[in-house]
């Protein structure tokens, strides 16, 4: 049976990157990729957990769910609200988004945080009417991470709620 391969983001300490990429390449990971602040890498969804419980360096595993490239707070709604996420959680749950950026030319952060966050409700409300997530910024079920650079958006899904230290 074949696996999917999934695409992932471990932040950790700045410094630790190099000893990160080493210790994610021992447990299975592949396209394993050092970053400033931490190590893209490559596996079936199953790695994640594995990632979860062993890294004594990740303070989280980060399930890349999109990337596309983007001009407006338009271009990141729509990248957003084209993602399944009934799929991937419950209407019940409660979510976040965080949202990072390096050279955006985004006037407002906060803003494209808030399309993020309303793309997802109206991804549930297309499916269950008027039903949506709630938002909980201290203890969400779900949290989504977002990163902007100049010209790409990228959406990922925290696999491992709290930080792993």
């Amino acid at each position: 049976m074949a696996t999917n391969t999934e695409h992932f983001f471990a932040p950790c300490p700045r410094g630790l990157e190099a000893v990160l990429a080493a210790e994610l390449t021992e447990c299975g990971a592949s396209a394993v990729k050092a970053t400033d602040g931490g190590v893209h890498f490559a596996g079936p969804f199953t790695l994640s957990y594995k990632v979860n419980l062993h890294s004594r360096l990740a303070s989280r595993v980060l399930w890349r769910v999109a990337g596309a490239r983007y001009r407006t707070d338009e271009d990141i709604y729509r990248t957003a609200l084209a993602l399944p996420w009934p799929r991937w959680f419950a209407v019940e749950q409660t979510i976040r988004v965080n949202l990072s950026a390096v050279r955006s030319p985004l006037k407002s952060l906060n803003f494209a945080a808030l399309r993020i966050k309303d793309a997802v409700a109206d991804r549930f409300r297309a499916k269950a009417g008027d039903e949506r997530p709630n938002v909980d910024t201290r203890f969400p079920d779900v949290r989504i991470y977002a990163h902007l650079s100049t010209d790409m958006v990228t959406l990922h899904i925290d696999t491992s709620g709290q930080p792993l230290f």
